[in-house]
């Protein structure tokens, strides 16, 4: 629904733009995450043993680029010392590789780090940044570890 709404909203507001988002809610009790793209890099999810799974069942169209308002929604269980790592495309995007290449990159060291916290997982992923020239994009990262 936040998604359906946004859209039509820039629609209305900003007719020219288009913007890409997931939104996600993550219930720290049940560790029930549910959660929707909008065009945006998949979600990573880590589990409480360190394998990692990109959310992708859930994919959908760039917000602003058509009125259509089906937006499909994903739902997981994060286990106890689960994690979750949502990433703006900045971190996987280089004009020097596919974009598999830089989702191979992050899942690979989010795997090799076997990250105990949310810091950690943060970490990992800036790793990716290590060595290399300014990026032309943004790179926002937020993390979520549930307790184990």
């Amino acid at each position: 629904d936040v998604l359906q709404r946004t859209n039509a909203a820039l629609l209305r507001l900003l007719p020219e733009a288009i913007t890409s988002a997931v939104y996600a809610v993550l219930d720290l009790t049940t560790g029930e995450l549910v959660y929707a793209n909008a065009g945006h890099p998949p979600p990573l999810l880590i589990t409480g043993t360190g394998e990692v799974e990109y959310l992708g069942d859930a994919p959908g169209v760039l917000l602003g680029a058509c009125a259509d308002d089906s937006v499909r929604t994903g739902q997981r269980r994060l286990s106890p010392g689960g994690g979750l790592l949502l990433y703006t495309d900045g971190l996987i995007e280089d004009p020097r590789r596919d974009i598999d290449e830089g989702l191979n990159a992050l899942a690979a060291a989010v795997r090799r780090s076997e990250a105990r916290t949310a810091d950690q997982i943060r970490a990992a992923a800036e790793s990716l940044l290590h060595g290399e020239p300014s990026r032309a994009d943004d790179v926002c990262l937020l993390t979520a570890r549930l307790l184990a």
